[in-house]
Formats: structure tokens, C-alpha cells, sequence
């Protein structure tokens, strides 16, 4: 049981929703035993109120539990951006979940200011089931233009341009290095999924006329919420997800249990820091609100690869000295950088740290495509004070 507070108090659709995911996640090894402890007659309110926040590092159990139950209905599996020990998490769909992730996108861009008669190019670095919920979505709200756009080189930059497109979603640092493009013909709305959009970016966007959004979410979760067209924070979509907040270190973190998703998470720990908002927003949705204020521990995003320092750490070779920090910053390109800085006992391993890297089955597409390059530096680690493990320069401001 932990001291987390519902952001908003559970409609009856809700609670059935609640009701029959409880029922599900009985079914599963991981959840049974704290289940069994609830009290016999309790609210499914009231019963979830009793378990323990879900221990992230348990993910892959999970996965693994549901992927036993569901193998004939199999909808697809994704690996998560999150990792431990170095190793990506998956998520297991069922066909149904499919279907579930595109009606909430189509939720989702609905709120976020999409029309019928919009143009949308969904942009990454590769075709993803996130573009494709995108499409979908984007189709169920009546879009007949629709299309993902792999946005590598600069020729992609030059097709974004040629598609005329009114909305253009994706992970910030794509954007980031299509700003250029989608300035010279400047759409109605940019989605950014994933990461924080670059306050430069943002900047560079607005000044151009673009009206810019952000969807929340986690892979294990998929979307969240989105934000709408007055900018009073990210409007929580009730239909798919409960909402949590607990406290910790004075701030409030979000915790999602799912609702109708073949694996279920119950009081998931999103390591994001929120502000709730009061009231209903301008826009006139009933929806919970919340300001994303920060995240928990040292955890960055290289495009849509979330990591740690301990996860780089994890994929090293070994060394006496654990010394490490990773300094990010973006290169002219809008390319990001991945330096490490490591001791001078590991400099004999240059290449076997650039191997090792490129292992990762998360990050050797970032590293083949050159979205990211890796740049190992070998110092004497500063004696005294602990330097931070992570720092991130890629927020600060340069001329375009």
C-alpha cells in the first residue's frame, strides 16, 4: 500500500474498466499474491488503493507472463524505450490493443486541434508501430491524407516540403532537425511525442506561425494525453488509463495503472514529476491536467531511446575504475552527440566500447543512421566532489 492520491475520482465507466483489469491481471503469477491480500468485497477503487507501485525492473516478467496467455492472439511486440541493466523492456499486444492505441491517438490528435481535412505526415527515423497508431489514427478522424515519412537524410527534408502537409508528428529530435524544413513551408501544427521539444526548436517553431502540441506517453503505456490549444498542460485521457500522483523528494510522481490492455500495469511509476492543474481548462474538455515539472534520477532520451548512465554503464566492458559520465549535446546537423566520458584505464578499449554500443539493440540504429554519434573521451576522473553522471547541454540556446 503507498500514500498515492487519485488525480481525479473514478466515473462509473471507470470503475468497470478498473474491475475487469483486476480480474485480468489475477490471471497473472506477478499480481496474484498481492491481489489475493485485498480485502474480499473492497471497490476496485478501494483494492487498488491497497497494492504496492509496480517495481519497473519486474516489466519483463510481465511481459513474458502475458505473452504465455496471449500467443494466439498476438498483435505485436515492442520493445521499450526504457531499459535495465542494458536490456530493453518489452510490451506484449494483443490484436485488440492494436485497435485500442488507434482510437486513443484518434482521441488524442482530436484534442490536440487535428482536422479532416488535414494533411499529416507522421515523421521518425524509421517506420514504427507509433507512426503507424499515427496513421491510423489519424484515419479514423476522417484524414484521407496520411503518410509516414522515414526522415533520415536531407532528401526526407525536401519530400517533407514537397507533401504540403498541415500537421507533422514525431519524437523532437527528428523535428529538431527538420525545423529548417518545416519552416520554409510551415504546417498548421507540429506533434511532438517522447522527449521535451528544445526550447530553441520551440522557439523557432512558434516565431514561424506553427502551433505546437505535445502527446505523453510511455511505450509501456502507450499515449497518455495531449495538449490542446490554450497550453494549460497535458489533458489526460480518462477512457484508457487511471491517474496517480505519490510524493517523492517533495514532488509529485505520475502513476498510470492501464485500463482494457492485454498487460495490464497497475500503479506504474512513470518517473515523470507533474503539477496538477485545477479546474477545467479554457477549452472547455473535463479531462485531468497536468504540467510536466521534471523527471526522477538521471534518465535522457536519445531520440526515442530512453537511458540511464548505469544502463550505458551495463553494456561496457569491464573495468576496475567505474568512473563514467555521459555529456549530451546536438551538433550542427541536428545530429545528437553521445560523449562519454570514461577513465584512462579504458582507453585500450576504444573500439571495444564503440562495439559494444553498437550491440545495443536499441541504439545501433541511432548509431548506423548517424543520428547519434558516439564519442568516447578518456580523462583522469576528477578527484574531490562526485561530478554528476549526466550532463545535458542539448536544451541550451544557439543561433539557427
Amino acid at each position: 500500500m503507498s500514500d498515492a492520491q487519485p488525480i481525479a475520482p473514478l466515473t462509473p465507466g471507470q470503475r468497470d474498466a478498473l474491475r475487469a483489469t483486476l480480474t485480468l491481471a489475477r490471471s497473472l503469477p506477478i499480481y496474484r499474491a498481492s491481489l489475493a491480500m485485498a480485502h474480499v468485497g473492497a471497490s476496485p477503487e478501494d483494492m487498488l488503493a491497497e497494492l504496492p507501485v509496480f517495481d519497473p525492473g519486474k516489466i519483463g516478467r510481465l511481459a513474458l507472463e502475458v505473452l504465455e496467455q496471449r500467443a494466439r492472439d498476438l498483435g505485436g511486440i515492442e520493445m521499450t524505450s526504457g531499459t535495465t541493466g542494458g536490456q530493453p523492456k518489452r510490451r506484449i499486444l494483443s490484436d485488440e490493443d492494436v485497435t485500442l492505441d488507434a482510437a486513443l491517438v484518434a482521441e488524442l490528435f482530436h484534442v490536440a486541434g487535428v482536422r479532416a481535412a488535414d494533411r499529416v505526415v507522421a515523421v521518425e527515423l524509421a517506420a514504427t508501430t507509433l507512426s503507424a497508431a499515427f496513421l491510423e489514427g489519424a484515419e479514423r478522424l476522417g484524414v484521407r491524407f496520411a503518410v509516414a515519412l522515414a526522415a533520415v537524410t536531407a532528401a526526407d527534408a525536401e519530400a517533407l516540403v514537397r507533401l504540403q502537409p498541415d500537421v507533422v508528428a514525431g519524437p523532437p529530435s527528428v523535428l529538431t532537425r527538420l525545423t529548417p524544413a518545416l519552416c520554409a513551408r510551415p504546417p498548421r501544427l507540429v506533434i511532438y511525442n517522447g522527449d521535451r521539444l528544445p526550447p530553441a526548436t520551440l522557439d523557432t517553431l512558434h516565431g514561424a506561425g506553427i502551433g505546437v502540441r505535445s502527446l505523453y506517453g510511455l511505450t509501456e503505456t502507450s499515449a497518455l494525453g495531449v495538449e490542446c490549444c490554450e497550453g494549460t498542460g497535458i489533458h489526460l485521457c480518462p477512457r484508457y488509463a487511471l491517474h496517480e500522483t505519490r510524493l517523492v523528494d517533495g514532488a509529485d510522481e505520475l502513476l498510470v495503472t492501464t485500463l482494457g490492455y492485454a498487460m495490464p500495469l497497475l500503479r506504474y511509476p512513470t518517473g515523470d514529476l507533474v503539477r496538477v492543474e485545477p479546474g477545467r481548462c479554457p477549452c472547455g474538455l473535463d479531462w485531468p491536467r497536468v504540467t510536466l515539472t521534471g523527471r526522477r534520477g538521471d534518465q535522457f532520451s536519445l531520440f526515442d531511446v530512453k537511458l540511464t548512465p548505469d544502463d550505458i554503464a551495463g553494456v561496457l566492458p569491464p573495468c576496475d575504475d567505474p568512473f563514467l559520465q555521459v555529456v549530451l549535446s546536438t551538433n550542427p546537423d541536428g545530429s545528437e552527440r553521445l560523449t562519454l566520458r570514461l577513465p584512462r584505464a579504458r582507453a585500450a578499449q576504444r573500439v571495444a566500447i564503440r562495439q559494444a554500443l553498437r550491440h545495443h539493440p536499441l541504439l545501433d540504429y541511432l548509431i548506423t543512421t548517424r543520428a547519434v554519434r558516439v564519442r568516447p573521451v578518456f580523462i583522469t576522473p576528477p578527484a574531490g566532489r562526485k561530478p554528476p553522471r549526466l550532463i545535458d547541454r542539448r536544451g541550451e540556446r544557439r543561433s539557427m
